[in-house]
């Protein structure tokens, strides 16, 4: 799995969101 490092708190939500669908 691939640990994504948002810069800003509207990249965190992205992240999560992203990181579920490659989970």
């Amino acid at each position: 799995m691939e640990i994504f490092f948002p810069f800003s708190l509207g990249n965190i939500i992205m992240t999560l969101q992203i990181s579920q669908i490659i989970a």
